[in-house]
């Protein structure tokens, strides 16, 4: 799938920083080519739902700046929304109620028994280094499939522990090629790895085994192409900006893309795909 992405925190692992420049009427145009957007705070609420009234089903809200009525209506209207910590707990338990299935709750400032009353209610939560291991397998309890971990302070006998119990975990440069391959042997499914340390070798390995894999833009376009036709389909492509032949063909190949800037240039290239 390709994605056109204006984010820091789409994936919630992704450290590459992305231009806020990509404006209303190309996202527009993006997403009535059928390409998923994620906004990020840039617009206000008017341009918003205008931008909403072209797809909502193709749109994820990063909703940091907007209020808990606007983020209700951007829910009804059958957009994605993730929220942070700009809300108490009764705010977001009432945000949770409109539509559960859209909603990820990536905060750090709630309570082990909030953020379980937060699965119970339906939604997603994201889980950052604020838990004890105990209290994550506690949370885990509710709703494996609904957890994700980006947690970088557990070792990996802490972190099989939570694949174990299903949860999905996000790796970055806190474990050697060794260490990823267990933790890819437990559940594969439930691994991504962001490898920003591993040589091409050691990643077109993980592949093999199943992991996901997330690939920025420090590496070779012609090193990921090589990564990428191991198997398309467990790789994931942050490029910083739309460099039409290299994205084109990476996209060929059936990876999926996140370009954190496009513009009207972009556009005609995704037209011509």
């Amino acid at each position: 799938m390709k994605i056109i992405i204006t984010s820091v925190f789409l994936l919630f692992f992704i450290k590459t920083s992305f231009s806020q420049n990509t404006n209303k009427r190309d996202l527009k145009e993006a997403l009535s080519l059928g390409y998923e957007v994620v906004l990020n705070n840039q617009f206000d609420d008017y341009d918003t739902k205008e931008i909403i009234s072209v797809n909502p089903n193709l749109i994820t809200i990063v909703a940091t700046n907007y209020d808990k009525n606007e983020i209700q209506e951007y829910l009804q209207l059958g957009c994605k929304v993730i929220i942070g910590n700009q809300f108490d707990k009764y705010e977001v338990n009432d945000i949770i109620k409109i539509n559960p299935n859209l909603v990820t709750v990536v905060a750090t400032k709630f309570d082990k028994y909030d953020t379980k009353e937060f699965l119970r209610a339906g939604s997603k939560v994201v889980l950052n280094n604020q838990f004890d291991k105990y209290e994550i397998k506690d949370i885990i309890k509710v709703a494996p499939n609904r957890v994700k971990i980006i947690a970088t302070k557990f070792d990996k006998y802490d972190t099989k522990g939570f694949i174990r119990s299903g949860a999905n975990v996000f790796i970055g440069d806190q474990f050697d090629k060794f260490d990823i391959k267990e933790l890819i042997r437990v559940k594969k499914s439930l691994v991504t790895v962001m490898p920003s340390k591993l040589d091409k070798f050691d990643i077109k390995e993980l592949i093999r085994m199943g992991g996901k894999v997330v690939l920025d833009n420090q590496l070779d376009y012609y090193i990921i192409k090589d990564i990428t036709r191991v198997n398309p389909r467990l790789v994931t492509v942050v490029i910083p900006q739309f460099y039409n032949y290299e994205s084109n063909q990476i996209m060929r190949q059936g990876a999926r893309v996140i370009i954190a800037q496009i513009n009207k240039f972009s556009i005609r290239e995704l037209i011509n795909e």
